[in-house]
């Protein structure tokens, strides 16, 4: 906490010369309002910090391939509280949100065509005409990076 004297004193101004009265300040700072501030959920920084983050959830929502909107309804913020404040986390629960984030095959992080495990042949409907389609390989998907560069974007 920081004390000054409450009583009043005399300065005299360098410009005028003339003595000026000039009364004291005593500033006590509350430490538990001010942590609350800055490290408690319901506080100014945690507020800012969930704003941030809707900030970064639209643009994702924004940037997400849709195929069923699955993923794009799944993406979400969420507020903690860590050991160094408030924090906002956006992300999504959706298994295959990593693969679409990051891409696959010859796109993807061991930069390969994909090949069957159990078989001869990849099988799999078309995403135009439903039918199967038999395929000894495929090249993957491209990444798309959407939480990053949501936020990048809102930064």
């Amino acid at each position: 906490p920081v004390d000054a004297s409450a009583s009043s004193y005399v300065r005299r101004s360098r410009c005028l010369g003339a003595p000026k009265v000039v009364d004291s300040t005593r500033v006590v700072w509350d430490e538990g309002a001010i942590h609350a501030l800055l490290h408690g959920r319901d506080g100014m920084v945690a507020r800012e910090m969930l704003v941030r983050g809707k900030r970064v959830e639209t643009g994702a929502k924004r940037r997400v391939g849709v195929d069923t909107g699955r993923l794009r309804s799944s993406i979400t913020t969420e507020l903690f509280v860590g050991p160094e404040g408030p924090g906002a986390r956006v992300g999504t629960n959706v298994e295959y949100a990593r693969y679409h984030h990051e891409g696959t095959g010859i796109h993807g992080p061991r930069g390969a065509p994909i090949f069957p495990v159990n078989g001869r042949f990849l099988v799999f409907p078309s995403r135009r005409s439903g039918k199967l389609v038999f395929a000894r390989s495929v090249s993957g998907s491209p990444p798309n990076p959407f939480l990053r560069d949501a936020l990048r974007d809102a930064s």
